[in-house]
């Protein structure tokens, strides 16, 4: 067994990354009111396509990373590689979590408030003339 701590890094990396941006990917494609479904075709289809080309890809390489560890093949990691995939492990870790609890709050409260003066408007009754 190879227990290459590079090569074991990167994997965890790789399977982060796939989770983090699966999850990112369901939050900004999962709802149809959202912003991203209002854009431009090209916007929508370029993210689209380009977010799930990398989870596949992440995922890939941490099937890949993993199964590097447990044959006697050894696959050399370069460092600048695992260096890439920790940083994206962790932008799509922040990008998940600030979409999930805080961006969505902000938008939430905002719909309430412009919900709130909607309302108001309309339950004021015209002053009959006398």
């Amino acid at each position: 067994m190879n227990l290459e701590p590079l090569l074991l890094i990167n994997g965890v990396a790789n399977f982060i990354i796939s989770l983090s941006a699966t999850l990112f990917f369901l939050m900004i494609f999962g709802n149809e009111e959202g912003i991203v479904q209002k854009w431009k075709a090209i916007n929508h289809w370029l993210l689209k396509v380009g977010m799930v080309a990398l989870i596949t890809t992440a995922a890939w390489n941490s099937v890949n990373s993993f199964r590097s560890v447990t044959e006697i093949v050894f696959v050399p990691v370069p460092l600048g590689e695992v260096v890439m995939n920790f940083a994206l492990a962790c932008i799509f870790v922040w990008a998940f979590w600030f979409h999930k609890f805080h961006f969505a709050k902000v938008m939430e409260e905002q719909k309430r408030k412009t919900t709130t003066v909607r309302r108001k408007r309309v339950a004021k009754k015209p002053v009959a003339k006398k």
